[in-house]
Parts: C-alpha cells; structure tokens; sequence
C-alpha cells in the first residue's frame, strides 16, 4: 500500500481482525491486495481505494477491496 500511497492514490485501510494472521494467508492477503491496487491504478486512477481486512481464528480471512 505504501508503493500505491507513493503513486498519489488514496488508500483507506479498514483491519478488523481477531490475534495474528497465519504467515501462509498473510502472505496470499498482501498479494491479492496488491494486485487488487494495480488494477485500480491502471482502471480507476484517482478513485479511492477501500481495503478491509476482517477475521479471526477458526473463522478465516476476508480480505475487501473496493473503490
């Protein structure tokens, strides 16, 4: 999100999430996100991302990017 913050998008970060987030689907959020960034600076520039990131243990993660 920095690198987008850094490209003059503007990114909300919404992190609801319950304990720490397993390395494995930690590392799979950030590069959805990621992604998801690109795409909406390549479609959408100048629009304002939303990220939410929701969760908890035995309930799983739902990572939300929207503009």
């Amino acid at each position: 999100m920095a690198e987008s913050g850094r490209a003059g998008m503007r990114v909300d970060l919404r992190q609801e999430t319950d304990g720490a987030v397993p390395d494995l689907a930690g590392r799979t959020a950030y590069r959805i996100v990621q992604e998801a960034l690109t795409n909406a600076r390549k479609h959408a520039p100048g629009a304002e991302v939303t990220v939410a990131l929701t969760g908890a243990p035995g309930l799983g993660l739902t990572v939300e990017v929207a503009s």
